[in-house]
């Protein structure tokens, strides 16, 4: 019986064909497939074939295999066997090559594996915007470029899409519109060049939005900074307007009076400024051409002729001059400033008068009160202080006799400024009179009252005391009240002279106009005062417009006298 079986198996086994195994060989496949970048992910790109015996088809490179995925492979008859391949990533052309081969391979146990390959070509499509490169952008044009120049040439927008068409704008921002404009070059490059002219003093930086876009209005955007570079083209300012300072009388030399300072008229990197005195006293005021300090080259004396002349004040002219050194070609540009420097007094003289000797002076003893005495020479007393200005050139009058006050004079004026004519009036005739000496010595004492230092100054006084005689000239009257002739020639002749010196009195008086003050002379007849001002500085400085003479007029002469100076008296 077995063997009956066993012959039975060995004739199945003859009649089944035996399948003999081979190398794996690929189906025909397209040598060039074409796919657009936008591709989607997952779609089919080749089917692939093999014939062989338990094949398996795969990818055949890593770059294959991160491009493309191979579906599990099939086979309907165990002889031809199937496999789709399917986009695995996303297909560019304008960052990755445009032409990619792929690579397959055919597996069969016991065999080598067969690989097969195809070009993937990937078309392109308008995907990317224009990219600025080297952005952001910035220039640092100066600020007198002409308009119309170009002031930055580095625009740059490349598009990696296959013939695109790139254009420029600038984005309008309401500061930078109508200032600058843009004008392509290139495919993908343009210029910033001025619509408008440029000031460093009005805005010295500006941001300008760039606009690039394709045919399909994909687009990119960056700024160019424009920081505009300062030239020398503004003169330098004063910090004021008017400087005004001040100095001590007789301060030592180098002292400051005051600092002047000016800065550039350019913001940007400021240039140096060098100080001058130009116009002014540079002999007696000097300035540090670095500093602007003003200072003085000696002492000052507030009395000095030179300083009284301008009132104790100078007038100063300083110049800056900017250095141009960043822009010499622009040359330095100057600008001046008003200084007034003033010397101020201090109390350091005390009242004086004119002569150091005694005045002598006359009154008669028949004066009656409020008579003016008469004073040899000029007719009055002079008296000044030297201090210009305040309480230090402020002073009172006073007599004093043995050091306390004698009551019987009064001088006139009480309170000087300056400097004065003093006449001295007799307050009390009767104690004059009773003091029954015909010479009086008193002094007057001109004495500073406001000050810290009290100056005072005095001088001495000789009154002569003269006894009045008066002799009747008038004849003894007639018997009976009778009018005779020689009585009424008398009278005509006396009206005459009277009208006559009358007239000469009024024709003077029209003439000068000339104030006039009122004393006796020695021999008791009438005088007047007046002088013409004068600017003789030989006496003391005394210069006051208000200043009179005591000149003595007789009554008898019928004319003007004339005074010392060419003047007539009234």
């Amino acid at each position: 019986m077995e063997t009956v079986l066993l012959g039975l198996l060995v004739t199945v086994l003859c009649f089944i064909p035996l399948r003999q195994a081979a190398i794996p060989v690929w189906g025909s496949i397209l040598p060039v497939i074409i796919f657009s970048e936008d591709t989607p992910i997952g779609t089919q790109l080749l089917s692939l074939t093999a014939d062989g015996s338990d094949i398996t088809i795969l990818t055949a490179s890593e770059d294959t295999a991160t491009l493309v995925n191979v579906s599990k492979t099939v086979s309907s008859d165990n002889v031809t066997y199937y496999a789709n391949a399917t986009l695995a990533s996303e297909l560019d052309r304008d960052f990755e090559p445009d032409r990619r081969r792929i690579f397959f391979s055919a597996n069969s146990p016991g065999f080598e594996a067969v690989t097969i390959s195809t070009l993937l070509r990937i078309t392109d499509v308008n995907d990317n915007p224009p990219s600025f490169v080297n952005k952001p952008y910035r220039c640092e044009p100066l600020e007198n470029v002409d308009v119309g120049e170009v002031i930055f040439s580095g625009v740059n927008a490349p598009d990696p899409d296959q013939n695109p068409t790139v254009d420029f704008t600038l984005v309008p921002d309401g500061v930078t519109d109508g200032i600058f404009g843009i004008n392509k070059t290139g495919q993908f490059t343009a210029d910033i060049f001025l619509l408008q002219s440029l000031d460093y003093e009005k805005r010295n930086a500006y941001t300008v939005t760039i606009a690039a876009s394709d045919q399909d209005g994909l687009n990119d955007t960056t700024t160019l900074e424009v920081l505009v570079q300062d030239v020398q083209d503004t003169p330098p300012f004063f910090l004021f307007d008017v400087y005004r300072g001040a100095v001590v009388e007789n301060a030592p030399a180098n002292t400051s009076v005051i600092q002047v300072q000016a800065e550039d008229g350019d913001r940007g990197v400021p240039n140096s400024i060098e100080y001058a005195i130009i116009q002014g006293n540079t002999e007696l005021f000097s300035i540090d051409g670095t500093s602007g300090v003003i200072t003085t080259k000696q002492p000052l004396d507030r009395e000095a002729p030179d300083v009284i002349d301008v009132n104790g004040v100078f007038d100063l002219l300083v110049q800056a001059t900017e250095l141009n050194e960043t822009w010499p070609q622009y040359g330095n540009i100057t600008k001046t400033v008003d200084v007034y420097a003033t010397v101020e007094d201090v109390n350091d003289n005390a009242p004086t008068f004119n002569t150091s000797t005694p005045y002598t002076a006359f009154v008669r003893s028949d004066i009656p009160d409020n008579s003016l005495i008469y004073f040899e020479g000029d007719g009055y007393m002079q008296v000044y202080d030297n201090d210009q200005t305040g309480k230090s050139a402020t002073f009172v009058l006073s007599i004093e006799q043995g050091g306390q006050p004698l009551t019987i004079f009064e001088p006139s004026p009480r309170q000087v400024f300056s400097e004065a004519n003093v006449l001295i009036r007799v307050i009390d005739a009767s104690a004059l009179r009773a003091l029954g000496q015909t010479h009086v010595t008193f002094e007057v004492i001109a004495r500073e009252v406001n000050t810290a230092e009290n100056f005072f100054g005095k001088a001495s006084v000789v009154l002569t005391i003269e006894t009045a005689e008066e002799p009747s000239t008038t004849p003894a009257p007639l018997e009976e009240n009778v009018l005779t002739t020689s009585d009424i020639v008398v009278f005509v002749v006396g009206f005459l002279v009277l009208l006559n010196v009358l007239t000469s009195i009024t024709i003077c008086f029209l003439i000068r106009a000339r104030s006039r003050k009122e004393g006796l002379n020695r021999t008791g007849s009438k005088y007047y005062i007046k002088k013409r001002p004068t600017n003789d500085f030989t006496n003391h400085g005394l210069h006051n417009p208000n200043t009179t003479e005591m000149v003595e007029v007789d009554p008898e002469i019928s004319v003007c006298p004339r005074l010392g100076n060419g003047e007539f008296a009234e």
